[in-house]
């Protein structure tokens, strides 16, 4: 569950940071999500447009595209965090597609140039809600990834500030939903946390008020309804209630049919649940829209394994091995190879 806990506040901080998904286009629609103006009159317009079209360029899995706009913005305004900020979310994305860390050289990069755009916007940026909101959003998603890697006196201190500022832009605009949702995953989870401990009194357990934020987030703000749902089945899968978090992202799959990540959470949901064969449907739908990636296909193959289907675990194991071979670093690719290996010498065990 540690483990477990900083993954999931990082994808629901990532995403809440500017509202961007992941999807697929397959020839239909590109699809996208509400195009709202970002904090209209504080935000630079060029600033605001860059981030909605980068947002779309993700969520029809264009990254290249994407981060070569948000390169342009990071170069042409290198006292403004918001391109910085806008990559580091884009690739965490990626990341999280595959749950595995295999663009941390280039994260590092962006979190150096981060923090100088950071250090010049503070000296002369006007101390709007923009101005907390954005500051806040910057810190906050280079702390959620020195968690995600177990760095925790980074993380702690990026986290931090990136609360404090977020309190401030809600002390300028009360109905600053941006900062309203990460706040409330925030209460929620130190809620969480808190009662855990005893002789503390039930006065602290913010929860439901961290919940009830989340979910007026999402309903106040057009471009927040699909990360106030994410947080909120993520929330459910750390409270072990598979089938409240399965509900959720089976509807936001009907809604979007081509999010990739949307899969991967019913099928952890269920997974989890011990629902293998249930899980390998959501599987097999993710690897179909990213062959490339090869964390589904390890997953199908364990969730044949552990019912005692050890041909069709051996054979997608071996996709998943072919996969990561084309991959650097291969974290599945290489425990999938150990797992095939394994099964070879008629050893099988729950991996």
């Amino acid at each position: 569950m540690r483990k477990y806990i900083p993954r999931a506040i990082s994808l629901i901080l990532v995403l809440s940071a500017l509202g961007i998904s992941a999807a697929v286009n397959s020839g239909e629609e590109p699809p996208r999500l509400p195009r709202e103006p970002v904090y209209p009159g504080q935000a630079p317009a060029d600033v605001s447009d860059t981030v909605l079209d980068a947002r779309d360029l993700v969520m029809q899995r264009r990254y290249d595209e994407a981060e070569r706009l948000l390169w342009k913005l990071t170069r042409s305004r290198p006292d403004d965090p918001t391109g910085p900020t806008a990559l580091m979310v884009v690739l965490q994305i990626r990341m999280l597609e595959n749950e595995e860390n295999f663009l941390d050289a280039e994260m590092r990069r962006v979190i150096a140039i981060n923090r100088s755009a950071l250090e010049k916007f503070r000296q002369k940026a006007p101390r709007n809600a923009w101005y907390y909101t954005l500051v806040g959003a910057s810190q906050g998603v280079e702390g959620i990834y020195h968690l995600w890697r177990d760095e925790y006196v980074p993380a702690g201190v990026r986290g931090y500030a990136s609360i404090q500022s977020m309190k401030k832009a809600l002390k300028v605009e009360p109905l600053n939903w941006e900062a309203r949702l990460g706040l409330g995953v925030y209460m929620y989870y130190r809620s969480i946390y808190a009662s855990k401990a005893p002789f503390l009194p039930d006065s602290m357990d913010r929860s439901k008020e961290g919940l009830r934020e989340i979910e007026l987030a999402g309903k106040k703000r057009l471009y927040l309804y699909e990360t106030s749902r994410i947080a909120l089945c993520r929330i459910h899968m750390d409270g072990k209630r598979w089938a409240e978090a399965r509900k959720i992202s089976d509807e936001l799959i009907a809604q979007y049919p081509h999010f990739l990540i949307f899969y991967l959470f019913s099928a952890r949901a269920t997974f989890r649940a011990g629902n293998f064969r249930r899980a390998l449907t959501y599987y097999e739908k993710a690897y179909r829209i990213d062959p490339s990636l090869p964390f589904a296909p390890y997953r199908m193959g364990v969730c044949n394994e552990k019912p005692g289907n050890l041909a069709e675990a051996a054979r997608w194991f071996k996709i998943a091995a072919e996969a990561g071979a084309k991959r650097n670093p291969d974290k599945w690719g290489t425990k999938a190879q150990s797992r095939l290996e394994m099964l070879k010498a008629g050893n099988s065990q729950n991996p």
